[in-house]
């Protein structure tokens, strides 16, 4: 009972992968691989920017804190303005990190509101995005406060 030559050349032919087939595999896994490269980006980018946005906050709530720390009857309260930080604010270590992002610090009080003896306090910092000065690029954090001032 030897084989034949028909019977060896169809189990031959259905023991292996087509050349068809392998290209179609490496095709569907460079897909894969793409998708989660394309992932990958997009997971540092949200990184960088919730890092920026927790910068921000530090930073208005540090102003905020000094703004309610000062005595209720400093002078400070009783004329209504904008400050600003001298120069924008740059956080990290600059030889450690690429990411020069500068902050703009500013603080407005406006006395007598809500009611007579109290001062509004509003902190906002903003900042560039990418760092490429496009106004579309421009994120701001506010915080508003109250403060006693009699």
């Amino acid at each position: 009972m030897n084989p034949t030559n028909s019977s060896m050349h169809e189990r031959a032919a259905s023991a292996g992968f087509t050349l068809i087939e392998v290209m179609i595999a490496m095709v569907m896994l460079a897909i894969g691989m793409l998708a989660v490269g394309a992932a990958q980006l997009a997971s540092l980018r949200v990184s960088s920017q919730s890092q920026h946005r927790t910068q921000a906050l530090y930073l208005a709530e540090e102003q905020m804190v000094k703004l309610q720390a000062m005595p209720r009857n400093a002078g400070t309260f009783t004329a209504a303005g904008t400050h600003r930080d001298a120069q924008p604010l740059e956080l990290g270590d600059s030889t450690e990190d690429d990411d020069l992002t500068t902050f703009i610090r500013e603080w407005t009080i406006t006395p007598n509101q809500p009611a007579p003896g109290l001062a509004t306090l509003q902190v906002q910092v903003t900042w560039n995005v990418n760092g490429d000065g496009q106004e579309g690029n421009i994120q701001t954090v506010i915080l508003d406060g109250v403060k006693e001032t009699q």
